[in-house]
């Protein structure tokens, strides 16, 4: 079974962007996912049960051939896990928008023909705030996202990185690199991402606070459990000034991570975000 998460790159603003949401589309429908986590799904509304806002995102469930639900965010970026017939149905969905969240966070417990249940979740952590990252990661606690007795995946635009330890052979500390060594310092989104210093010419570091408490919440960072090589999700599209970063993935909860059994990151959509997939055998649940 594919799971696969996507920042879609402020979908449905503009209808100039009509061609490169195609393309996001043909590159999905390529990858053929089971279930898929989307952030960014653009819709300008103030009220969470807009039927303009349900009839958008409806339609882009269609596009792809799934079914879905959507949690409402207050930045007008909303986020959804979508399903395929055949593949999940949906025994509950729970949205957490109405908490303090820049964007959102949604979890549907999903049906797959395995011996019980999994929970997949997504959402967007704040881009502009370190300290509201900090806040929202200790609401994926508050929600129950790390409990180590359920299988749950957390597919997201985290917006930043974590501490986990660089893998043998890796340069640096951390297996998420540095981004910002050879940048001049001082850039305006560099403020969005690291550490506060006193010192305003100190070298600008990541602030990791969010995602380490993430992790200490019990949701696990899957590429890292893996083992697999550090691959960008971000800064391969042309006028981004981060530099190459991961802020998208997957975490998973313990009972989740017997289960996976591969990683990828696709960086061929036309966004400013790879489409970041794993895949697992259901037939493991209950098996650990």
């Amino acid at each position: 079974m594919l799971l696969c998460t996507a920042n879609l790159f402020d979908y449905n603003k503009s209808p100039i962007d009509a061609d490169r949401q195609l393309r996001e589309r043909e590159t999905i429908l390529a990858a053929a996912p089971d279930v898929l986590c989307v952030q960014e799904f653009w819709h300008a509304t103030r009220a969470p049960d807009d039927p303009a806002l349900a009839r958008a995102f409806a339609e882009f469930c269609d596009q792809l051939g799934m079914v879905g639900r959507l949690a409402y965010a207050p930045s007008f970026c909303h986020v959804g896990v979508l399903w395929r017939p055949g593949s999940a149905s949906v025994e509950s969905w729970q949205e957490y928008s109405r908490w303090q969240w820049h964007h959102g966070l949604g979890m549907a417990v999903l049906d797959i023909g395995a011996a019980a249940p999994i929970r997949v979740a997504t959402t967007q952590l704040h881009p502009a705030d370190p300290a509201g990252r900090f806040t929202e990661a200790g609401y994926l606690a508050m929600a129950g996202l790390g409990n180590p007795n359920l299988v749950t995946f957390l597919g997201a635009d985290f917006n930043a990185a974590g501490r986990e330890p660089a893998l043998p052979g890796q340069h640096g500390s951390f297996y998420d690199p540095e981004p910002y060594h050879d940048q001049q310092r001082g850039l305006p989104h560099q403020q969005f991402q690291v550490e506060w210093n006193d010192d305003p010419d100190a070298e600008p570091l990541l602030d990791r606070r969010a995602l380490e408490r993430a992790r200490r919440a019990g949701l696990v960072d899957i590429a890292h459990h893996l083992g697999v090589s550090w691959r960008r999700t971000s800064g391969h599209h042309p006028g981004d000034p981060h530099g190459d970063r991961r802020p998208d993935g997957w975490r998973g909860s313990v009972a989740a991570l017997p289960l996976v059994t591969h990683y990828q990151v696709d960086e061929t959509a036309d966004s400013d975000h790879a489409l970041v997939s794993i895949r697992i055998a259901p037939e493991r649940i209950g098996n650990r």
